[in-house]
This record gives C-alpha cells, structure tokens and sequence, in this order.
C-alpha cells in the first residue's frame, strides 16, 4: 500500500477555485501537502513552483504549500506523469524540514545563490538527493527520472532568465539518481 495519496481537485477552476490537488497520509489521513494555483508566483518570486510550510491553526497541523503558476499548470496538464514525481520530490522536502524556518540559517536569496552555485559546479545540492530519495521511493526512480526528462524537454522550449541553470540541475539530478539506484 501507498503511504500517501494524491488527490487531483475534479472542480478545479483558474478563477474560482485554486486548490489544484492534496496529498494525504493513507496511514492517519492527515493532510501532507496542498498544490495551489497562484498566478503571479514568477512576478512575485522568480519561480515557476515554490513552496512553504502552512498549517491549519496550529504547528502540529502543519502541512506543505506548493504554488505553481501558469507554467507548471501547463506542463502537468500536457504531461500528468509529471505531476506526482514532482508533487513527491516537495513533499520529500518537508519531510525532510527544509522548509523549516527555525532550523534555517540563510536567506532564501542565499539558499537560492548557493544552490546555482553548486549546479555551476556540476554539484547537486544535498537538499535535492534527498527530496528526490523520498520521491524515488514513493513513486520509483524510473518514474522520477523521466519526469525530469519531460520537464528538460519542456524547458527547452521557455527561453528565459534561469531555465539554462535548472534544465543542467535536472540533468545532474537524473545523473545522481541513476548513480544511487544502479548501486542498490
């Protein structure tokens, strides 16, 4: 059996209802993860998917916030295989506190500007190795690793300020995930 399940919101609507999907724990049926459609996150951001922490009232009903724009939009809906390989890879960061901002040291301008970095460097930050683990192994690497491959594809097309830097992050990314899952 699954540990979470994936819940596609049917009444899904641009204008009037921006809850695009849940993930929910099979075991305690708790909320784990909510994907909301938000327009103007690149404006706003300078990311196409991003994602915090938000409860419901209270720190033991924490649950993560994923926002997507347009972009991702499009790409889940050409491609819904996409969708849960990168819906778990968030998660597997929650899980994992890195959106946790008492344990945070830096801002995310920094986190952001050290992770370009390490991508430069042909290094893949240990924050991503672990959050796609947690996606591999909720949703298996092959799964993962193809995702990836479709978002490539997909980003090739966008001619934009960053998509160079994260279509060679997704490429390590594949490259350290065939790594790991070869050596098992």
């Amino acid at each position: 059996m699954k540990k979470y399940i994936v819940i596609k919101n049917p009444d899904f609507n641009k204008k009037e209802n921006n809850r695009y999907a849940i993930v929910m724990n099979q075991e305690t049926r708790n909320l784990c993860l909510m994907v909301v459609y938000q327009p103007d996150l690149f404006n706003k951001t300078n990311y196409h998917i991003a994602t915090t922490v938000a409860n419901l009232g209270s720190p033991s009903s924490s649950f993560c916030l994923v926002k997507m724009d347009d972009t991702y939009l499009r790409f889940f809906d050409k491609m819904p295989t996409v969708f849960e390989p990168v819906i778990m890879h968030e998660l597997g960061h929650f899980v994992h506190r890195d959106y946790d901002e008492s344990k945070r040291k830096k801002t995310s301008t920094q986190i952001y500007n050290e992770r370009i970095l390490c991508v430069m460097n042909g290094i893949v930050p240990m924050t991503e190795i672990l959050a796609d683990r947690f996606a591999a192994e909720n949703v298996g690497a092959s799964n993962l690793i193809e995702a990836l491959r479709l978002l490539i594809a997909e980003r090739q097309k966008i001619s934009e300020k960053g998509s160079e830097i994260t279509i060679k992050e997704f490429e390590l990314r594949i490259k350290e995930l065939e790594r790991y899952y070869m050596e098992k």
